[in-house]
């Protein structure tokens, strides 16, 4: 395997047979070459490593492999996760729409944008997520992330579309059930039965707020009055508008 170059292969194997932690950086470090010269053996080791919570070493070896990993977008973004330094961001965003870096990702973009919206990048993720949907490959993930940026810039109706387009795909996702309602109440929209079920299922202190809430607005005040009974008694600490609701 080693002989011929097929690393591919020797990460497959190393997973299969379950080898620990500390065996794979036994091979790694004896056999140093082959994470000098694969990115994807080396990006495999820096993994393993974070998982170990050896972050200082896997430091260390990100310095020591730069010069020999520094094209791949992956590399980039795995010292931007361990290092959380934004002033390599626009370097690294220039870099990628110049078509300067290779990548081995599936979807490249994907990830990159989904480690930019972290730092809050937001015209950067939408500039990003505007390439994938020309190229035809937006995901509802990619949409659920294209929604948070519409949203911090003021453009609630467009992120509510995308919402109701994404909804089968993430009715148990708070986030998203979340902000259809409290955008439609905002906005005067109505607001499906399939959404408010979806959010009582979820049942969340502040699922069961908005969706009381609904109720109230629909003359349904009975059900608003148990849910936001129910809501008060899952309340904790950080729940206090619930308080201000049910006593208000």
């Amino acid at each position: 395997c080693i002989k011929l170059k097929k690393y591919f292969s020797l990460i497959y194997y190393l997973i299969e047979t379950q080898k620990s932690a500390d065996e794979i950086c036994s091979l790694f470090d004896k056999y140093d070459f082959i994470i000098k010269e694969d990115i994807q053996s080396f990006l495999f080791y820096i993994h393993t490593l974070m998982n170990m919570g050896n972050v200082g070493k896997a430091r260390i070896l990100l310095e020591k492999y730069k010069e020999q990993h520094k094209d791949y977008l992956e590399y980039w973004l795995q010292v931007l996760k361990m290092t959380r330094d934004e002033k390599c961001i626009d370097e690294i965003v220039q870099k990628w729409f110049r078509s300067e870096l290779k990548w081995i990702s599936i979807q490249p973009d994907e990830e990159l944008a989904k480690l930019l919206l972290e730092f809050e990048c937001y015209d950067e993720v939408e500039q990003l997520i505007d390439k994938i949907e020309t190229l035809g490959k937006a995901t509802p993930y990619v949409l659920r992330m294209k929604t948070k940026v519409l949203i911090k810039k003021g453009r609630y109706l467009d992120a509510l579309n995308i919402l109701m387009e994404i909804f089968d795909e993430y009715k148990t996702d708070p986030y998203v059930i979340d902000n259809i309602i409290v955008i439609s109440l905002n906005n005067k929209r109505n607001v499906s039965e399939e959404v408010l079920n979806a959010a009582v299922a979820i049942g969340t202190p502040r699922l069961l707020q908005v969706v009381s809430s609904v109720y109230m607005r629909n003359n349904r005040e009975t059900e608003a009055k148990k849910l936001l009974t129910k809501a008060l008694l899952m309340a904790q600490e950080n729940d206090s508008d619930i308080f201000g609701m049910y006593f208000g």
